[in-house]
């Protein structure tokens, strides 16, 4: 068997790329699976199509240059699924021998909808890339069969086949440092961090767990001192964003983390992703004292009917006391709304209203309900035959809600489950955010830049 060596891994572009915008941080898990590759003495490279903006032809050109003996494309949100099929079949047309295998959130949670027809996905790593793609390429050059590689997927028998047990990683210290250097660091205005692993949460509409499961694996303080020193000594200072699925789930290591952040100068500025039943005083104190200056909530919905389709058991009063505790620590907090749940009807929609304008967050996220493979509400609607997984038109499907266009698109796929028109969805969305500014005390918009998140494509 042919050894492979030479790996390239790629994030390929979007094919609407105006409705997206220019990426905000760098794509920390392909960084991560090129550091452990070549730690195991891989050569490695990686072409970032979507910060440096290329067109398929030069995202293959830039890929093909490099004279790889495997491919892997990173395939992280539902919007990068037709991407990843077209950049796998150019580089087939071109390059026929060619090991092209995909892997993140998405991939892992709709390995079938990649594989289908034999495409040109070869393999797809279910698991976490770092722990898998090594051991996918040791396979193949030795044996030439993904056979027995954790987390490995394949076509056959007219299906997609799980092959062994997703592989994960338990202790994350044991990790080498993101191949930083392998990307164009001056395309990205904020440097992306991730603490641990896992969510214990299990919202009906969050496909994360998927590939990082509900145990909360955590890294050392020192571990991610390193890390910024590194990053900071390297490429200057920057805002930082710690994107830990619920960097709160334990407060311990919130405490711990924050603790560890507050000995840099100049000071680290910092956000995070929490919940409402976590952010407690002696949290929040550490969190403002290490410099952090936002904290974002997913709130979604407090209605009790839609409770169920949500982690989280609060209503607007204890979502409005965690606000005001956020702020008298120093702290804005912005939130997380989702409209569109199955059955949402006009009271459960003015519910949002109601919360937004009392809980006064410094700003809302206000987004469409996307079904995203592997979760509860996907499996929920594929069962009750409310949505057909074959008719998802995922270049449309954006993270905002436009008044024209083809983001309409995502309205009218959303209001089949609901008792609501598309036009009923998309005024909802928008007077929630009109309503958000006026509820505001001091309205400051979040500044993320427009990063894509997993609560819906």
């Amino acid at each position: 068997m042919k050894r492979m060596k030479r790996v390239v891994i790629a994030v390929p572009n979007y094919i609407l790329r105006d409705e997206y915008g220019e990426p905000s941080s760098p794509p920390i898990g392909p960084a991560m699976v090129a550091a452990a590759l070549r730690r195991a003495d891989y050569e490695v490279a990686i072409v970032d199509a979507d910060a440096e903006n290329l067109s398929m032809d030069e995202t293959a050109d830039r890929i093909l240059a490099f004279k790889p003996d495997a491919v892997g494309i990173s395939c992280n949100y539902i919007t990068k699924h037709n991407p990843t099929l077209k950049l796998g079949a150019l580089l087939k047309a071109r390059e026929s021998n060619l090991f092209v295998f995909a892997g993140g959130n998405h991939a892992a949670a709709y390995a079938e909808g990649l594989l289908e027809l034999n495409g040109p996905i070869d393999v797809v790593l279910t698991g976490e890339g770092d722990a898998e793609a090594q051991l996918l390429l040791k396979a193949m050059s030795e044996t030439g069969s993904p056979v027995g590689v954790p987390g490995a997927c394949i076509f056959t028998g007219g299906k997609s086949t799980l092959l062994a047990a997703r592989g994960h990683v338990d202790d994350l210290d044991s990790l080498p440092l993101a191949a930083y250097d392998l990307l164009p660091m001056d395309k990205y205005r904020r440097f992306e961090l991730v603490t641990s692993r896992g969510c214990p949460y299990t919202c009906s509409f969050c496909a994360s767990t998927e590939i990082v499961g509900t145990k909360v694996r955590l890294r050392s303080p020192e571990s991610v001192v390193g890390e910024i020193e590194h990053l900071r000594n390297t490429y200057g200072d920057r805002f930082l964003w710690i994107s830990d699925d619920t960097f709160t789930a334990i407060k311990k290591h919130a405490v711990g983390i924050s603790a560890a952040i507050e000995q840099f100068t100049p000071p680290v500025k910092w956000s995070c992703f929490s919940t409402a039943v976590t952010l407690n005083s002696e949290v929040l104190t550490a969190m403002k004292s290490s410099g952090c200056e936002y904290t974002s909530i997913g709130v979604e919905t407090t209605h009790p009917s839609q409770k169920r389709f949500v982690g989280k058991r609060v209503n607007d009063e204890f979502i409005a006391d965690t606000v005001k505790r956020c702020h008298d620590h120093g702290l804005r907090v912005y939130g997380f709304i989702i409209v569109g749940f199955p059955g949402e009807n006009e009271e459960t929609l003015e519910s949002r209203y109601r919360l937004i304008e009392k809980a006064g967050f410094d700003d809302v996220g206000v987004n469409m309900l996307i079904p995203l493979p592997g979760t509860m509400i996907w499996h929920e609607l594929v069962r009750d035959k409310l949505f057909d997984p074959r008719k998802l038109e995922t270049d449309y499907l954006f993270a905002r809600v436009s008044d024209e266009g083809d983001s309409d698109r995502a309205a009218n796929l959303t209001a089949s489950w609901t008792q609501l028109t598309a036009r009923q969805l998309i005024d909802g969305v928008n007077k929630c955010r009109e309503i958000g500014k006026a509820a505001s005390p001091n309205y400051v918009p979040r500044d993320m830049g427009k990063v894509q998140q997993q609560v819906c494509a």
